[in-house]
């Protein structure tokens, strides 16, 4: 070194006059100082190489400091060659960031990683378990009937009860599993792809034309947009929501639901707003964990699996859904659904 500045001094942890004298070979690893005298050298014998390299130092403290350093031939009186100069930039709290970025983002790969590797577990074990689980209880089912058909009426009225309930009991099992096969399949076949929101409504409004007309619902919506999505689950998450606000009604009171949609940031904000029952805020959560029911099968029925079904479509969009309600003063579920391209519009 021959002259040193104020900044070069601080990264070797130095001041100026102390490294006047010394070389950067003094400061380098020693398994690397051979390679950086052979880039010098390079340099030099070049007269016109520009070499730019990272260059790992142990500074007067100990410390291991990287550098990004470029080195140029200086040359005497516009002819000769007698050293280098050399610029460089202390980056080693960069290369740190750096590092803890890539640790983080190996980290979260790895997670990443494993939680697929998980849910593709749960569904091949939420498939099977179902699959298998179908065929004994369609044996059990068939055999109480032919029980209940042969024996009626041949024991006492318990006896009789007893086979109802054990056939009650078999389908309600066998709704369960089918809810929890469908539940599994969920985005297994996934084609996104451009949906229109309206066309999703229209029909699943004719699907459950019967349940609406004897419910006599009154279903207003707004104009629906065109949106990147999973059309056969963005049906079952419609279906799901409007036959619980038919399902869930006030006794003697007409079922009314008014759907809407808004823009908001980078995504489009459904709602789904009925004047039902109503949900107390202390279950806003359960509601949407599956097999959860807040009612029994005598009052209202179902396997209290649809809003874990609308929860895990909506993830599968990357969105969000939740509920606010008020016993007696009906529910109103909100969900997101991402912008993905600016061509979604309102049709």
């Amino acid at each position: 070194f021959l002259l040193v500045n104020e900044a070069l001094a601080k990264a070797y942890g130095s001041v100026p006059g102390n490294l006047v004298g010394k070389s950067d070979a003094d400061f380098h690893f020693k398994e690397e100082v051979e390679y950086f005298r052979q880039v010098e050298l390079k340099v030099i014998n070049s007269g016109n190489i520009e070499y730019n390299i990272e260059e790992n130092i142990t500074d007067s403290s100990g410390n291991t400091r990287i550098l990004s350093t470029t080195k140029i031939p200086y040359i005497s009186h516009g002819v000769d060659t007698t050293g280098l100069l050399g610029i460089s930039i202390d980056i080693t709290e960069r290369k740190k960031g750096e590092e803890t970025l890539r640790k983080s983002e190996m980290n979260l790969e790895i997670k990443n990683m494993e939680l697929e590797q998980k849910n593709v577990e749960l569904e091949q074990f939420a498939y099977i378990a179902s699959h298998d689980l179908q065929e004994p209880l369609r044996t059990t089912s068939s055999f109480v009937k032919l029980l209940q058909k042969q024996y009626h009426g041949r024991f006492d009225e318990k006896a009789d009860l007893y086979f109802t309930y054990l056939l009650e009991a078999s389908e309600r099992m066998k709704e369960l599993i089918k809810n929890l096969l469908e539940y599994s399949q969920i985005g297994n076949k996934k084609e996104l792809k451009k949906v229109d929101c309206k066309e999703i409504l229209y029909d699943v409004l004719t699907d459950l034309g019967m349940a609406i007309k004897e419910a006599e619902a009154n279903i207003e919506y707004d104009q629906l947009p065109v949106i990147e999505g999973y059309a056969t689950e963005l049906k079952q998450l419609f279906q799901n929501l409007i036959t619980n606000a038919i399902k869930f009604r006030k006794k003697e009171t007409q079922p009314k639901l008014k759907i809407t949609i808004q823009k908001i940031e980078n995504a489009w904000q459904f709602s789904f707003q009925d004047n039902g029952i109503g949900i107390p805020e202390k279950f806003n959560e359960k509601i949407f964990v599956i097999f959860q029911r807040l009612h029994n099968r005598t009052e209202y029925e179902g396997s209290g699996i649809g809003l874990s079904h609308c929860k895990k479509i909506v993830e599968l969009h990357k969105g969000k859904i939740w509920v606010k309600s008020s016993p007696g003063e009906g529910s109103t579920f909100y969900f997101t659904i991402p912008i993905i391209n600016n061509h979604e519009q309102i049709k």
